[in-house]
């Protein structure tokens, strides 16, 4: 397993992202605004690749600036032999996020990238089965460690209130550095 080091860059490139999205408010800036979330995706980890689904909400403070909490859930089953035994295993994990959306509105407001920063808790349960001469032997283990979080996404809107978002993160915590890629849908509220 990887150990989490928060990178030099990053540790540089959150004040001034978020001194940026603070400044004086654009012409026609919009009004607060809260949205809710739904997702599904993958989560890529050392040892495969995995479904992921969570949803969550984020609150507009200004143009440029939104504050988000989400959670996902990554669930995994896995058969393989380990020194002639076959061992089954199975787990999952629930991530708790917190964190802003640095926002960058693009010509007309249809299409808005935005780069995604924070921290949270990642909670996994893992257990695995194996037949060794003839006994049955169960593991069973669970953790719950903090977790940073960078990555980007874009909203695209399919009407003033609605539209998808699909976003990459690069996670670390837990079981070390992984991916999350999601699509999900979002619906904004006026």
């Amino acid at each position: 397993m990887m150990k989490l080091e928060f990178p030099m860059v990053l540790r540089a490139l959150l004040p001034v992202c978020l001194l940026i999205s603070l400044g004086a408010p654009a012409a026609g800036q919009e009004s607060r605004k809260g949205e809710v979330m739904a997702m599904a995706g993958a989560g890529a980890y050392s040892d495969g690749v995995f479904a992921d689904f969570g949803g969550g909400a984020a609150y507009r403070l200004s143009r440029r600036l939104a504050l988000v909490g989400e959670f996902h859930r990554i669930g995994a089953k896995k058969d393989e032999t380990v020194l002639g035994v076959l061992v089954q295993a199975k787990s999952w994990e629930g991530d708790l996020l917190g964190g802003a959306h640095i926002l960058f509105p693009v010509g007309s407001g249809k299409v808005e990238p935005y780069i995604s920063v924070g921290s949270g808790l990642c909670h996994s349960r893992s257990e695995a089965t194996a037949s060794v001469r003839g006994r049955r032997v169960e593991v069973q283990e669970s953790e719950t460690t903090p977790a940073l979080f960078v990555g980007g996404g874009i909203r695209v809107f399919g009407s003033a209130r609605w539209g998808i978002r699909p976003e990459v993160k690069v996670m670390g915590g837990g079981g070390g550095l992984r991916l999350l890629a999601t699509v999900g849908f979002f619906y904004r509220f006026k």
